[in-house]
């Protein structure tokens, strides 16, 4: 069943073709061991930039990045694939010889959903039961087992976007469980209250909230 998973999701990813998603070449199986080719990107993961440079992170970079990584969401969406992972370590910003300034390629489609195979298929190879993602960065319906749709990954941008903002997560607990609860349960702590003196708008910030 997991290469089975593999072959359909690495075929998704290898539909997608857009400046701000990286590029699927080739997958296959070879003695039953699962490959990917995709292009080579030379540069770092915005998890990487957010440690090296101790966010919070100037608001008009993160409003950059945080386009680059909607414009991929967005394009994704409109072919009806879900990433359902966004989170720093899977985006990367690369460098672009002939450009200066942040590029970033969005990673990992490896839990990706198509929504017509969903709703198409009656045996579905992610169960409702199951919860793929990252607890830190999961949406309330996503973290209690429930249907997905591109808000849960524009949730997911906006708990990065807290982050980078910030230097921290609105929730984190001892245990992914207890992560997951906060989401479903509680608001996120005000941002300001989090990183005072840090210059954040004050649209942007209801932005991110929303």
């Amino acid at each position: 069943t997991l290469l089975i998973r593999f072959k359909q999701e690495a075929k998704s990813a290898a539909r997608l073709s857009h400046p701000n998603i990286v590029q699927i070449h080739d997958f296959d199986i070879d003695d039953n061991l699962p490959y990917i080719v995709m292009e080579y990107l030379e540069g770092c993961s915005l998890s990487e930039l957010i440690h090296r440079n101790q966010a919070p992170l100037p608001w008009q970079r993160v409003v950059d990045l945080s386009a680059q990584v909607c414009a991929a969401l967005h394009y994704a969406h409109s072919r009806n694939i879900l990433h359902r992972d966004i989170k720093p370590s899977n985006v990367f910003l690369y460098v672009d010889p002939e450009r200066t300034g942040d590029h970033v390629k969005l990673l990992d489609f490896g839990i990706a959903k198509v929504h017509q195979l969903e709703a198409d298929d009656p045996n579905p190879l992610t169960r409702p039961s199951q919860v793929p993602g990252t607890p830190e960065y999961m949406a309330p319906e996503q973290a209690q087992g429930h249907p997905c749709d591109a808000r849960t990954d524009l949730y997911s941008v906006g708990v990065m976007m807290y982050r980078m903002l910030t230097g921290r997560l609105p929730f984190y607990a001892a245990t992914p469980t207890e992560t997951l609860a906060q989401h479903v349960l509680r608001p996120p702590p005000p941002m300001r209250d989090l990183a005072p003196g840090v210059d954040i708008p004050v649209e942007l910030e209801k932005l991110i909230l929303r």
